[in-house]
């Protein structure tokens, strides 16, 4: 069984409200989302959440807002979304990519992969705020996340899991919830890079795929809270949940024994024709030829593909793996 459940929602108005929208819309799936997960005992979670609550107000506090906003619409606990938020899982699967000059404009492209036994619902989240710009963005039901995301201004971004050997800053802000206030702010990757150096940053650490509608693309290596880029305007760029950029090489964090799949990964799409259009993007996102292919369908497997057309303000999600499932059409 490789199906996971996805829900379209669409929310405007205050963060509070978005947030309420998005959980009485989404409510059985971050129910069912939360239920699927284990989490510290419940005063534990309290103090997690009372100084990520105190982090989040001084730096982006309209998140913290919409966080509550959502326990409130989908009747669930705000710490359990908070600690989901902050989570620290571990990945070594999926595969952003971009395509930089294509007939279709700039494409900032996806495989999202899990573990076979995770089944954790999706939302497909169109966001129209009172302030800042529209976004559509993919995420975990009840998660709150910048990643894989594509703004009104014609910036995307999607990511990978890697991890990060660097000590974390005292009061840091979780990346993800970083590159949410940036994708509500920033119209071109040169402003969302900078935007990443503003403040100290915590988290686990990935590989980010960001491109926007005048053709500025680059690999972002967030090897939190150490930022670095690569392949800026590249033709065409990819991550295997590894970081390239000089002096990264090694601060994934991850097992020896994970990371063969990683290195196979990136060997084989080095094999293969770089896409130049849409069609050609589609069509390597879709490829499980072999074991070391994007499309998965072994222990690990392709739960989604998603593609950002930021010219035309356009996102292409499948809703399985796209080998087996179209890919549907979402838009501002």
């Amino acid at each position: 069984m490789y199906d996971v459940e996805f829900l379209a929602v669409e929310c405007r108005g205050t963060p509070a409200a978005m947030g309420r929208q998005q959980g009485e819309a989404a409510r059985r799936l971050i129910q069912d989302n939360l239920a699927m997960r284990a989490f510290a005992p419940p005063e534990k979670l309290a103090a997690f959440h009372h100084a990520a609550a105190a982090i989040l107000a001084a730096r982006a506090p309209e998140i913290l807002e919409e966080i509550h906003g959502i326990a409130e619409g989908a009747l669930v606990d705000p710490h359990q979304l908070v600690a989901l938020t902050f989570r620290d899982d571990d990945a070594e699967r999926c595969t952003p990519m971009i395509v930089r000059s294509s007939p279709e404009g700039t494409l900032v492209a996806k495989n999202n992969d899990g573990p076979s036994h995770e089944m954790f619902p999706f939302v497909i989240c169109t966001r129209r705020p009172d302030h800042g710009l529209p976004t559509i963005g993919v995420y975990f039901a009840g998660l709150v996340c910048g990643m894989d995301m594509m703004n009104a201004a014609g910036l995307a971004n999607t990511h990978g899991s890697v991890g990060s050997i660097f000590p974390k800053p005292a009061g840091g802000l979780d990346i993800r919830l970083w590159t949410y206030r940036l994708m509500n702010t920033c119209r071109t990757a040169a402003d969302f890079i900078a935007g990443l150096r503003q403040i100290p940053l915590g988290g686990k650490g990935f590989s980010i795929a960001v491109g926007d509608a005048g053709a500025e693309t680059a690999f972002i290596d967030a090897a939190v809270p150490r930022i670095a880029v690569r392949d800026r305007n590249a033709a065409f760029a990819f991550s295997t949940n590894l970081y390239r950029s000089p002096g990264l090489e090694n601060a994934d964090r991850r097992p020896a024994a994970k990371r063969p799949l990683c290195q196979a990964r990136t060997q084989y799409l080095r094999r293969q024709a770089p896409p130049r259009d849409l069609a050609g993007l589609q069509h390597l996102l879709r490829d499980h030829s072999t074991s070391d292919s994007p499309c998965r369908h072994a222990a690990s497997r392709t739960t989604d593909s998603m593609i950002f057309l930021v010219n035309s303000g356009k996102a292409l999600v499948s809703h399985g793996p796209p080998c087996r499932y179209p890919y549907f059409e979402y838009s501002f």
